[in-house]
């Protein structure tokens, strides 16, 4: 709910949304070509400054707001690092024969950041964007109608399942926590 919120009162919610969904696209189109984590941790960095400094959302949100993609992406790099590659071993654990290869350890780097900056590029859509401008400017460009409309379900059914949540633990309160 703080999510519609923001999108709903930040600085930027005047800009036209098909504005805010050609960056967007555009910011993960180009982390993704783009083969240097320099680039995709630029474009993390600039996503972040203009969210706080522009759009004027909270910081403390923010990072709560990244820090859930951000560990997802260090567990899934991590993993990358120990049990992918081939080349030349530039740390080895001494368990179970579980080693850090060079060429692994680029590519969990890599896919780190560009998880970071198309994450970012997405968070800046999704907070400055309330989601039915997001839906109407996804039609224009002939997305299906059927992944809009399923798109639309599931962040309904996103509020419903909150709302239950916040009854139920309403009612446990209510009951002493029994």
């Amino acid at each position: 709910m703080e999510i519609d919120y923001i999108a709903h009162t930040n600085n930027l919610r005047d800009v036209k949304s098909t504005y805010k969904l050609i960056i967007s696209i555009s910011l993960m189109i180009f982390a993704l070509i783009v083969n240097l984590p320099i680039v995709s941790l630029f474009i993390t960095f600039l996503i972040g400054i203009s969210l706080l400094t522009i759009a004027k959302i909270p910081f403390k949100f923010y990072i709560k707001f990244m820090s859930i993609p951000f560990g997802f992406a260090l567990i899934t790099c991590i993993f990358m690092a120990f049990f992918f590659g081939s080349g030349t071993v530039i740390f080895n654990t001494g368990i179970l024969g579980i080693v850090v290869r060079e060429d692994a350890l680029s590519l969990a780097i890599t896919t780190f950041c560009r998880t970071l900056a198309c994450f970012s590029a997405l968070g800046f859509l999704s907070l400055t964007t309330p989601i039915a401008l997001i839906l109407n400017d996804l039609s224009k460009i002939k997305i299906p109608k059927i992944f809009i409309e399923i798109a639309l379900l599931m962040y309904t059914s996103i509020f419903v399942f909150l709302d239950q949540i916040k009854i139920m633990t309403n009612a446990q309160k209510n009951k002493n926590g029994v």
